[in-house]
């Protein structure tokens, strides 16, 4: 049984010190993205393009041309390669699939020693590796690829890390303006130097929160239904696995990660070979995402949060609504951009921009915020499997994209946005069928109640152990 839900007195968002835990988030979040999207757009620049130079002076290695004179790569031409299209495939896969095999790691690491220690670890590893990505290019193109791919297993350390800290900061009443705030940004060292000094995993344990606001969130979490559970306690893992509102909800980030990654990385290839477009303007439609998401994240956030507050609409309701604009409608936009004329650039251009904006900005009020709110004290865990399902398209659409595009003639991309288009509805309507914002009862079998007590006693029994109880069904 869940504790009752009990009428909370509003404490101010600002200024509040869990809105400084968002913030600091924010920039871990900015960071996590900017790594991700910049390698679609990066590739562009590195690679030179085959009416550039000949076959009679480039290398067999597919690094850049050399000199025809003296052998020897001219200045401008020395960070220019001629990787081929299976190469290009791997390189842009590479970052994600070492993203992927983290997320087996980390939701278990974040629930034993806290999100704060896995997401500083992580920023700092992250940071440094940066310098040896650039210097890696001009080895080898296997050993750029490794590198490449070790960083995407580091960087899978920040997002689950950062959701656990989220899910016990974040009062449910502002779920989805908080997660949209802390979502949408998406500076290492700064961030991770930030984490170490203001971050901890739950304010139980944070000694600058203010009394009351520390009182605030506990009983926000205690008046709708959640108790706090130990770190060490025994994790449901197959209740979790096999919940239909998780498979649901890890289904939903699958769509939107599909969508994301092909925006980031294999669509930067389109605007260029088959819209023409210059590489700054290519640079410029691709950082979209990170400009927009604030903006649109927070005013749709601000928007949800007054219906919820007004019990005018389901919260389950609310984050299937919101997937509607995350998902099918820019994906149906993406598809009809593809078949608008060659000289309709701005067409192209507004299309794209309400595309990614929607994408991006509505995805915290719907399936992100619907991660927290299903079990606060398993979110880490809950993200994690979620990650393990959904960035599987991280490095099968990069693949599977490339591979329909040999050619990059305008048909060949519009049978690719139409592939787009199916999985994103595909992925919405598995989301509405079995998704779930109720919080789920995984965990029956024996807790601790450490902070977040229920107001009686009545409808739980001691099995014995000091500050152990058992859940009755």
């Amino acid at each position: 049984m869940f504790a009752e839900k009990s009428e909370l007195s509003d404490l101010p968002l600002f200024p509040s010190y869990r809105l400084g835990i968002v913030l600091i988030t924010l920039a871990g979040v900015f960071c996590n993205f900017a790594t991700q999207s910049s390698t679609g757009a990066s590739l562009l620049t590195m690679l030179q393009q085959k009416n550039n130079f000949t076959s009679s002076n480039a290398t067999d290695d597919g690094a850049a041309p050399t000199s025809a004179v003296n052998g020897t790569r001219s200045p401008h031409m020395q960070w220019r390669f001629s990787w081929d299209k299976k190469t290009q495939g791997w390189i842009l896969s590479s970052f994600f699939i070492g993203y992927y095999a983290m997320q087996f790691l980390v939701g278990w690491l974040a629930n034993r020693f806290g999100g704060k220690r896995v997401c500083m670890v992580g920023a700092v590893t992250l940071a440094c590796l940066q310098g040896v990505i650039v210097v890696a290019a001009a080895d080898d193109p296997t050993f750029f690829i490794i590198v490449i791919a070790v960083a995407g297993f580091v960087n899978g350390s920040i997002m689950a890390s950062i959701m656990g800290i989220a899910a016990k900061w974040i009062p449910p009443q502002e779920n989805s303006r908080l997660s949209s705030l802390t979502f949408s940004g998406c500076l290492l060292l700064v961030t991770a130097i930030l984490i170490c000094v203001f971050v901890t995993d739950s304010p139980d344990t944070n000694t600058r929160v203010s009394p009351q606001e520390r009182k605030y969130i506990q009983d926000s979490f205690s008046s709708h239904g959640y108790v706090t559970v130990s770190m060490t306690a025994k994790v449901p893992w197959l209740k979790i696995i096999t919940s239909l509102p998780v498979l649901a909800v890890a289904s939903a980030q699958f769509g939107s990660d599909w969508l994301m990654y092909c925006i980031i990385t294999v669509i930067p290839s389109y605007f260029k070979y088959v819209r023409h477009m210059d590489t700054f303007k290519v640079d410029v439609l691709t950082g979209v995402p990170l400009a927009g998401m604030p903006l649109v994240g927070i005013l749709a956030s601000v928007v949800v949060d007054r219906l919820r507050k007004k019990d005018t609409i389901a919260t389950t309701t609310v984050r299937k609504f919101c997937l509607v604009f995350a998902q099918p409608i820019p994906g149906l936009l993406l598809l009809l951009m593809s078949f608008l004329p060659d000289d309709n650039e701005a067409g192209v251009i507004v299309l794209y921009t309400v595309a990614v904006l929607m994408l991006t900005g509505l995805s915290g009020c719907s399936w992100v915020a619907n991660i927290v709110e299903m079990c606060p004290e398993y979110t880490s865990i809950i993200g994690s499997f979620a990650q393990i399902v959904a960035m599987t398209s991280s490095f099968i659409a990069p693949l599977v994209l490339t591979a329909l595009t040999p050619n990059n003639t305008a048909e060949e991309w519009r049978v690719c946005f139409g592939v787009i288009f199916a999985v994103v509805v595909t992925s919405f309507a598995i989301f509405t069928a079995f998704g779930s914002s109720a919080p789920q009862n995984w965990h029956s079998s024996e807790i601790e109640i450490l902070v977040i007590k229920p107001k009686t006693e009545t409808s739980l029994k001691a099995n014995g152990t000091v500050g152990m109880y058992r859940r009755l069904e």
